[in-house]
């Protein structure tokens, strides 16, 4: 466990990892996959019923078995609208598909060299996250750890901006909040809550939206390794 500061705390989506495409073309694409050609209106209508489930379950599952669970009964939500129903080895297909989403993200640009620069220095790195418990496959996958610790709010039935969520990443890495880091993209999820623990906030802004904002901001990966080689 760490006894210092030297640790800094990444979110995720927006952050470390981003999406090659969007959440709806991955279904449709998964949809047609499984089944084949569908027309416009069958689309529209098994992505309405996709998305209702989703809304109403996507932060239950604690586990990855419950994950897997939900994307089975998103999977059979969206083919019961088409003419082939919910017929068992396509809701198995289709659950697969949408689950293995590692292919829809890729790591953003300039963070594995972020990440490779603070392990050389011998800083900790760490993981809070609002994510689905899948969240260590997903890392684990695009080649983004190892981690100290992955706080996933999945799995720990706790979403940023609650305390609690970076109280207990700090508490299994030995590290004071006060004095640590943490990167994030979103002002009101990351920023703020981490600034109001102590810690030294960064908000990710590769694309500059929070320009004369006066937070504490980093647009590439060479800006966020100068702001934190700053502190030693």
């Amino acid at each position: 466990m760490r006894k210092d500061s030297r640790m800094v705390f990444f979110d995720v989506g927006g952050t470390l990892v981003e999406r090659v495409r969007d959440e709806q073309t991955a279904t449709v694409c998964a949809l047609r996959q499984t089944v084949g050609a569908l027309e416009a209106s069958e689309v529209a209508r098994a992505l309405a019923a996709m998305a209702r489930v989703y809304r109403a379950g996507c932060y239950l599952p604690s586990t990855e078995v419950g994950e897997w669970g939900l994307w089975r009964a998103i999977a059979s939500s969206g083919l019961a609208q088409l003419p082939c129903g919910h017929r068992p080895e396509f809701v198995e297909c289709l659950a697969e598909r949408l689950g293995d989403y590692a292919a829809d993200y890729r790591v953003v640009p300039g963070m594995t060299e972020v990440l490779s620069h603070l392990r050389a220095r011998a800083w900790g790195v760490g993981v809070v996250s609002n994510w689905p418990p899948s969240l260590p496959r997903l890392l684990e996958c695009l080649g983004v750890g190892p981690f100290d610790v992955v706080a996933c709010s999945g799995s720990l039935r706790c979403t940023k901006p609650d305390p609690a969520i970076f109280q207990w990443a700090a508490a299994q890495t030995g590290t004071a909040l006060d004095g640590a880091w943490f990167v994030g993209d979103d002002p009101v999820c990351d920023y703020a809550p981490a600034l109001s623990l102590g810690m030294r906030a960064v908000l990710w802004d590769p694309a500059g939206k929070f320009a004369g904002s006066g937070m504490c901001r980093a647009a590439s990966g060479s800006e966020l390794k100068a702001l934190l080689d700053a502190t030693g």
